[in-house]
């Protein structure tokens, strides 16, 4: 269990990832809120959650997907945490032992899941370039900061609390979006 992760509540319904990104980044010594992150992530007018932001507004009710507001994914937030000094990567399909390596070496790793870590049916639609994205109703990020045999401890924006789940129930929501994450990775010397 990693300790002294600070844990914000989100100020608005969809700014979950921004939220997460600002406590791992204020977890390595960056003071970076959750609207700062925003601005360097930015919005994707196309509907991209891979450019930006998608969405008509932050303000929107959770559970709804493009056009009315979703989120953003991995790229973006790794690129606005590695623009604040932060060695962040996106990763996708990565194992539970890949997850578990990075916490015990004390690095909390932010996932994308369904709120509650529920298991929701993606959809699917066109960015205004064509571009096929998959989404899910209720999509969330949490930070990962501990485990054990038969849990998970996250971090949960949401109401700024931590939770623990059970590991299928964790991988079966983590699996919707394609067990996508961003760590904080030390530089690899060439």
């Amino acid at each position: 269990m990693l300790e002294n992760v600070p844990m914000g509540r989100q100020a608005r319904n969809l700014s979950c990832e921004l939220q997460t990104a600002s406590d791992l980044a204020w977890y390595y010594g960056k003071a970076y809120t959750w609207e700062e992150i925003f601005m360097l992530v930015g919005y994707s007018p196309e509907g991209d959650p891979q450019r930006g932001f998608v969405g008509r507004s932050l303000n929107d009710l959770p559970g709804n997907v493009y056009p009315y507001g979703y989120g953003v994914y991995a790229e973006p937030i790794a690129r606005a945490l590695r623009q604040i000094g932060l060695p962040a990567q996106a990763h996708y399909g990565e194992t539970t032992s890949w997850l578990r390596a990075h916490v015990a070496q004390g690095r909390p790793v932010m996932v994308w899941a369904v709120g509650g870590m529920r298991v929701a049916e993606p959809q699917e639609w066109f960015t205004t370039d064509g571009v096929l994205v998959r989404g899910v109703p209720y999509e969330h990020t949490y930070l990962v900061v501990g485990y054990d045999a038969s849990h998970v401890w996250v971090q949960d924006p949401w109401d700024g609390k931590q939770r623990s789940f059970g590991w299928d129930r964790f991988v079966a929501s983590w699996d919707v979006l394609g067990r996508m994450a961003v760590v904080v990775e030390p530089e690899r010397e060439n």
